[in-house]
């Protein structure tokens, strides 16, 4: 047993979690009840089937890329076994996890259901490996403060297969040789290549190419919609959409191109 590594993912699960509004009314919705912290006992999730369970408390036990990058030093190049996978979840389900939740000035201890902790170790995709090679050259790209954020891109689940290693590996020999590596690349590269699924180079450049392409004429022709115009106005922003993301995409996609194309 890995005990870094199970140490860290039990000080994942159990680290205090605050409700947003709208995750404390779909608990209090669904589970018929006007206090959603005290609406989560361990004798009213009992009641309920395990498909039940999980639906309800994904959204507070969902692991994203900062979780994987904790995790990070703590894993093999190869990632782990399904068996030491197993063995992870047995543990921390003998060992029965709460974490402490609050709402507002609601405070209270949620008892983990073993359904949402082999949801949330699933999801850490601890079994996916780092290609060699790719290792190898993060190795040499990589500042050291930096290496566990671009291992974890490198574990994700659009690298682990052979064609589009090959992609990666390219994309990495091409910010190699211009002396342009970036983690920030890295990352669009995964969110890119996970989205648009070019099977070669020369079909990824294209699509770069055209997503500069429909930025610029979104720029030269603007469509103008008063209905959807009223709503924006109304809508609180999100850190995932508006003029920032636009021009982080619009930069990483030029750097690339400039890569690739030398």
């Amino acid at each position: 047993m890995n005990m870094d590594l199970l140490n860290a993912v039990r000080a994942q699960l159990t680290t205090p979690r605050s409700m947003r509004a709208k995750v404390a009314s779909t608990i209090s919705t669904t589970l018929s009840v006007t206090d959603p912290i005290a609406g989560l006992s361990e004798d009213r999730l009992a009641t309920m089937e395990e498909y039940e369970q999980e639906l309800l408390l994904a959204p507070l036990f969902t692991p994203g890329m900062e979780e994987r990058v904790e995790l990070e030093p703590h894993l093999p190049g190869s990632g782990l076994s399904l068996d030491e996978t197993n063995d992870l979840v047995t543990t921390l389900a003998k060992e029965q996890l709460s974490c402490p939740l609050s709402f507002g000035q609601e405070e209270g201890i949620l008892a983990l259901p073993e359904v949402v902790l082999e949801r949330f170790v699933r999801l850490l995709n601890l079994e996916c490996q780092i290609d060699p090679g790719v290792a190898e050259r993060l190795n040499r790209l990589v500042k050291s403060e930096e290496r566990h954020r671009a291992f974890a891109q490198a574990r994700r689940r659009v690298w682990q297969n052979k064609r589009n290693i090959a992609l990666l590996t390219e994309a990495l020999t091409a910010m190699e040789e211009n002396n342009a590596y970036q983690t920030d690349k890295l990352i669009f590269l995964s969110d890119f290549v996970r989205g648009y699924r070019p099977t070669t180079l020369s079909s990824l450049v294209e699509q770069l190419e055209n997503l500069v392409d429909s930025y610029q004429k979104d720029e030269e022709h603007p469509v103008f919609d008063e209905q959807l115009a009223h709503y924006q106005s109304k809508a609180i922003a999100s850190r995932h959409t508006g003029n920032q993301i636009k021009a982080f995409r619009l930069a990483m996609a030029h750097s690339f191109l400039a890569d690739l194309r030398k």
